[in-house]
């Protein structure tokens, strides 16, 4: 009995490290549960887009590079997972063909006890049964394949909804290019907790009824049909009633069929739907016109200096000159492949939203700084031609899905006309005309143009009564002072496409050779630049010694008297020396002070005054020049602004004036 207890007592005084050697199963259990825990930690840090915790996932790269990759270590991590599992119970068979299997029992907190019943029973599957495991083979549709893993019922009760429901952080959707036996076979819906493989949080290009975003795709995301890598795109996410989303992807699949789709012409590159979300995906455009035609610069910056170095008004001219013809491609009817059928299509929302700038796909041609697509047919209507009467066929309002927009023609609100390819072709007049107004005065002229048809909460460019185009859209457009004659030739065909009657405006193919002209002539005239660099118009530096005007050009738009400087800089522009910077639009002026670093900028919102003078105009008035003193002068381009200070006083002022160079 003593020896007994003798024995007794000598283990439970022998020291841990030895008893584990003695026992090595403890130390074992150990070590394994520590590298479980590693190996979460690394798969929960390469979760992304961060942040976004209902639509994180790992992507393929991050996962082998979790399990495969040494970084310093002595073996991979999937190396040590097989080894030590082997010494707790025996070889699993497990291969790099398994990460996500192993990954998804691993973030679901798998036992241990569980992982040795799953070394023992793993290799014990058949062939077919193991491949059933492997990494291509999952997301599961159900529990079914489950039954196999999860022996007994009770860790089947415990685990298999867990392991569903966690599947989906390793097995991101494989964003695949349409291809032409795609065009003709539904979409399938794949299981709600799908996610999408974008590593980035999403940047929001598009607020409308269906919400447009830019995302950067993970490597090994998505597949080309031509192999070439595809980094960012455009996802236009339809939530909720998804009537939009057939209707359009019906639609860009029929135009996907084309046997050779214009190059104007944005193309659908992919659609997934998940659960109830049905998503468009779209090579990813720099802007869209709108944004160009009023210089909203949410593009790179890159692309922005490019443009803002290179625009003239003859590559707007030639843009405009590649929608007609794909309006035209539209209008006139497309083959599809391997068919004889032919289609057309009427686009009915023509907007400058729905103009995507793409950069160059010429880069060695010094002529050509974008491409511009026209996208959006969700609100298309496309026909088969057989059964189509007459080459100018309308359309029912049955089949009109868009609500009347700023830039529809008059025949959507009005039933006097049926609509029909004309349509098209009034919507395209109203892009030409914002055209116009940015070839003439740049993103100024167009914001002018736009309180014109927003005035009295008529944003429409026809008359609500008369349906023709508005008086006082028409006395804006006259008043243009155009010298150019390549622009005028331009104007006066807008005035063609925006008649009342649809039967009396051009169709597409009536534009190819105006547009041909007013491009020519345009090309070769002055062009200049519509953003004059710093060497073609004078800049604070080169406007510290000039002195004020006193002879005006002859047609001049003023605001009357100064308008205020912010507040905030007030007390700071009392201080010191000031010099002042003008911005080409007009609508800025720089205020910088003699150290560098120390810049604000001075917003002047108030709208020019429409009124002109042919006489000439002072900055200030007479009695003005009693009142205030002129401390410094810029001019850019067509526009001039002075710091006045008030005489005696420290009140610091902007007066500003455009100028409209004209003959008399």
């Amino acid at each position: 009995m003593s020896a007994r207890r003798s024995s007794i007592q000598s283990i439970q005084t022998t020291p841990k490290w030895l008893f584990n050697r003695l026992d090595p199963r403890p130390h074992k259990k150990e070590k394994f549960l520590a590298l479980c825990k590693d190996i979460r930690g690394a798969l929960e840090d390469s979760m992304c887009p961060p942040g976004d915790f209902d639509r994180r996932f790992v992507s393929v790269d991050a996962l082998n590079t979790v399990w495969l990759s040494r970084e310093g270590r002595p073996a991979s991590r999937l190396d040590s997972f097989h080894q030590q599992l082997t010494k707790i119970e025996r070889d699993p068979g497990i291969t790099e063909k398994y990460l996500r299997l192993l990954s998804i029992l691993l973030w679901i907190f798998y036992p241990y006890e569980g992982w040795r019943e799953f070394a023992r029973a793993f290799p014990e599957l058949s062939i077919s049964d193991r491949r059933g495991w492997q990494d291509e083979q999952l997301p599961f549709p159900d529990e079914k394949p489950l039954h196999s893993l999860f022996e007994s019922q009770i860790d089947f009760d415990a685990h298999a909804q867990n392991f569903l429901r966690s599947q989906y952080l390793f097995s991101p959707a494989r964003i695949s290019e349409l291809r032409l036996s795609d065009c003709d076979t539904a979409t399938k819906s794949l299981p709600e907790g799908t996610r999408l493989p974008f590593v980035d949080a999403e940047k929001t290009l598009h607020h409308g009824t269906h919400k447009v975003t830019r995302r950067k795709v993970a490597r090994g995301g998505i597949e080309t049909l031509s192999g070439d890598p595809l980094d960012v795109v455009a996802v236009k996410t339809f939530s909720g009633d998804q009537s939009g989303f057939v209707n359009e992807l019906r639609n860009l699949k029929q135009l996907k069929k084309a046997s050779s789709i214009h190059p104007n012409i944005q193309s659908c590159f992919s659609a997934i739907k998940i659960g109830s979300t049905g998503h468009l995906i779209f090579e990813a455009a720099e802007c869209n016109l709108s944004q160009i035609l009023h210089w909203q610069e949410a593009f790179s910056a890159t692309f922005c200096a490019d443009i803002k170095r290179d625009l003239k008004p003859g590559f707007l001219l030639w843009e405009a000159k590649d929608l007609s013809d794909a309006l035209n491609w539209l209008h006139k009817g497309f083959g599809t492949k391997n068919s004889p059928d032919r289609f057309k299509c009427y686009h009915l929302d023509l907007k400058p939203d729905n103009i995507l700038v793409f950069p160059s796909s010429y880069a060695d041609l010094p002529d050509d700084i974008w491409t511009w697509k026209i996208a959006d047919f969700g609100g298309s209507v496309i026909k088969h031609m057989g059964n189509i009467s007459n080459s100018d066929s309308k359309i029912d309002a049955s089949e009109l899905r868009q609500r009347t927009g700023i830039y529809q023609a008059p025949e959507i609100a009005s039933a006097q006309y049926d609509p029909g390819t004309a349509a098209d072709i009034w919507s395209f007049g109203c892009i030409l005309l914002e055209i116009l107004a940015f070839a003439h005065g740049g993103p100024g002229s167009v914001k002018g143009l736009e309180r014109v048809r927003n005035s009295n909460n008529k944003p429409h460019f026809y008359d609500d009564s008369t349906y023709t185009l508005r008086e006082d859209v028409r006395a804006w457009i006259d008043g243009l002072d155009i010298v150019d004659a390549g622009l005028q030739g331009f104007r006066d065909l807008i005035y063609e496409l925006l008649e009342r009657d649809p039967e009396d405006r051009p169709t597409a193919q009536d534009l190819k050779d105006p547009l041909d002209f007013a491009w020519d002539r345009v090309r070769m005239g002055a062009n200049d630049l519509i953003f004059p660099t710093p060497s073609e118009a004078s800049t604070s530096e080169q406007a510290t010694d000039i002195e004020m005007p006193t002879n005006d050009p002859p047609l001049i738009r003023v605001i009357d008297g100064p308008q205020p400087v912010c507040h905030q800089i007030k007390k700071e522009l009392r201080k010191t020396p000031l010099k002042c910077r003008i911005s080409t639009n007009g609508s800025h002026a720089i205020v910088q002070m003699r150290t560098e670093r120390n810049c604000s900028a001075v917003s002047m919102t108030p709208g020019w005054n429409e009124r002109s003078t042919q006489e000439p105009r002072n900055l200030l008035t007479e009695e003005e020049t009693h009142k205030y003193d002129v401390e410094k002068v810029a001019v850019e381009g067509t526009f001039c602004a002075a710091l006045i200070r008030t005489v005696g006083g420290e009140d610091v002022q902007v007066g500003h004036m455009s100028i409209f160079y004209g003959l008399r």
